[in-house]
């Protein structure tokens, strides 16, 4: 692919994938590249390709380009690659963005297929957001009603509260308890992302707000967020600040997507991982590990390494004495152990692993492994993980995969999400290396 070289962030003439001159903020050229990058007409028309792409595991040097395996793919022409990748930039209620986290191409799988047009008059599935409503619980197990509050409503400009740094810019998105909103720091010159909750929201809700708030300041890890500010209004409101980032949940990717390809997941998994052997080392178990509260982001200092963050430690559990007891349930069905779908049941870390085995499998095969019981409402989710074995997922694997990655990801799965917690992986360090290696089994050749 012939190219000229840019000047810092300025690419003055090149030609896209599929042939496609483009030049500057030609938006003719930029549309015909982004249709045969979706058509598959990539590099001569081969995905093989992109299997062929890897990245370091550490972020480079400053100013020098990692060292791709591919045969066609130089440096160069990479930037151009992945700012066309799956994961859309999107403005994100979330945050943040560290440095040295290991990092892999995000790139469309081989075996998925480009969705046809729906037809006329047929019916629309349901969207995760839709989902996760219809299974939602509150704590007391029931479905959640919306909580009832005066209209909050900050306006730009507006400062978070007087005689703060936070200037109000936009809002980002609202649920039942509150909103988010991108603000500008005036003092340190930087945006960030600011929660704030409805001023009629219970007693409870703000003491569990501020609980999140003070154990996500004291974190220091790559794939993590950090809190930078947390206080209340002039209304009583309590708001919360952290790091702001552009990019998108892994729900909304496998929503757009369908599924990913092995290295990938493999890669975002194990930097959630990463992320839960941080917090587990220091007694905290995450209990809402899923797609939703898994954000994918880019490295702000080099836009070809993308990062994971864990996000949204609500409804964690704190096992350090003393334990606090728990008799009601919280979470989201979709994704809870068995022991966390009853009243204080007795969680731990391996709970939150149950949590990934099933996320991994929705990524693995694009379905998740209870789908068909979404619409039967949270008692009934939360019964199938404690008493039904779900299909494998070798079952709903595409073809073109080997069979003994087929056969790995059946076993992975297996101990993964075991009934019994005592059949799990013991940690988040023994899963990843188990997740790894079924990354290495994924590149053989052999067909199934």
């Amino acid at each position: 692919m012939r190219r000229q070289e840019a000047t810092g962030r300025r690419v003055r003439r090149g030609r896209g994938i599929g042939g496609h001159a483009w030049e500057g903020n030609s938006f003719a050229g930029y549309m015909g590249f982004v249709r045969d990058f979706w058509a598959g007409r990539a590099y001569d028309g081969s995905w093989e390709a992109w299997g062929s792409l890897d990245l370091r595991r550490s972020i480079p040097a400053m100013g020098k380009d990692p060292p791709i395996r591919g045969r066609r793919h130089e440096p160069a022409q990479w930037a151009q690659v992945l700012a066309r990748s799956p994961v859309r930039e999107a403005q994100n209620p979330h945050v943040s963005s560290n440095a040295g986290v290991r990092a892999r191409s995000i790139r469309p799988d081989p075996g998925a297929r480009i969705p046809a047009r729906r037809p006329m008059g047929s019916a629309v599935p349901p969207s995760r957001k839709d989902q996760a409503a219809a299974c939602r619980i509150t704590q007391d197990g029931m479905p959640a009603p919306e909580v009832g509050a005066r209209p909050l409503v900050l306006r730009p400009g507006t400062k978070v509260p007087r005689g703060t740094p936070y200037e109000i810019v936009e809002l980002l998105g609202e649920g039942g308890m509150g909103k988010v909103y991108r603000a500008y720091d005036t003092v340190l010159d930087r945006y960030v992302a600011i929660k704030v909750l409805k001023p009629t929201v219970p007693d409870v809700q703000r003491k569990r707000f501020f609980r999140e708030a003070r154990l996500a300041a004291s974190f220091s890890h790559p794939n993590l967020v950090r809190v930078l500010d947390a206080g209340a209004m002039a209304n009583g409101a309590p708001y919360m600040v952290l790091e702001y980032l552009r990019g998108q949940d892994l729900g909304a990717v496998l929503e757009a997507s369908g599924r990913l390809a092995p290295d990938v997941f493999v890669e975002i998994f194990s930097q959630v991982l990463d992320a839960l052997a941080y917090v587990h080392e220091r007694s905290i178990v995450h209990c809402d590990v899923k797609p939703e509260n898994i954000f994918l982001t880019r490295d702000p200092f080099d836009r070809r390494i993308f990062v994971v963050k864990l996000l949204d430690f609500g409804i964690h559990r704190d096992l350090r004495p003393p334990l606090e007891l728990w008799n009601k349930i919280s979470g989201d069905p979709r994704y809870m152990a068995p022991e966390q779908g009853r009243p204080n049941g007795p969680v731990d870390p391996r709970t939150d692993l149950y949590a990934v085995g099933m996320a991994v499998y929705e990524a693995a095969t694009g379905v998740h492994p209870f789908a068909d019981l979404f619409g039967e409402g949270p008692a009934v989710l939360l019964a199938a993980h404690a008493e039904r074995v779900p299909d494998p997922p070798s079952r709903r694997l595409p073809g073109g995969l080997s069979r003994p990655f087929a056969q790995a990801l059946d076993a992975f799965f297996a101990r993964a999400c075991a009934k019994d917690k005592h059949e799990r992986y013991a940690s988040a360090a023994e899963m990843k290396r188990a997740l790894e290696r079924l990354g290495q089994i994924s590149r053989m050749r052999t067909a199934v």
